[in-house]
């Protein structure tokens, strides 16, 4: 018996995506919606929304959605920028 036969009982990985034959996609889903211009509105507003949702997410800074949290932050800093303009305008 060599040292190799004894890998035979173990279970091998399934071979790396790039080896498999893979089915070919159907354009049937697409055709489906051709016929029908509101669901194909649907599926195009539903991918907008994901990728903005994506965009969120990487850059949350830049996000909006989450403005009406904080308010009473908001108007607190832009009273301190007010009352600063304001001493450097009787400063000069």
């Amino acid at each position: 018996m060599g040292r190799f036969d004894k890998k035979i009982s173990k279970a091998e990985p399934d071979a790396p995506t790039s080896q498999k034959i893979l089915k070919k996609k159907s354009n049937a889903q697409l055709a489906k919606l051709e016929h029908n211009p509101k669901s194909e509105k649907d599926r195009n507003m539903k991918i907008l929304s994901w990728m903005q949702r994506a965009d969120e997410v990487k850059n949350p800074r830049a996000s909006k959605a989450d403005a009406h949290l904080n308010v009473n932050k908001m108007v607190s800093k832009q009273l301190r920028k007010e009352q600063k303009s304001r001493k450097r305008a009787k400063d000069d």
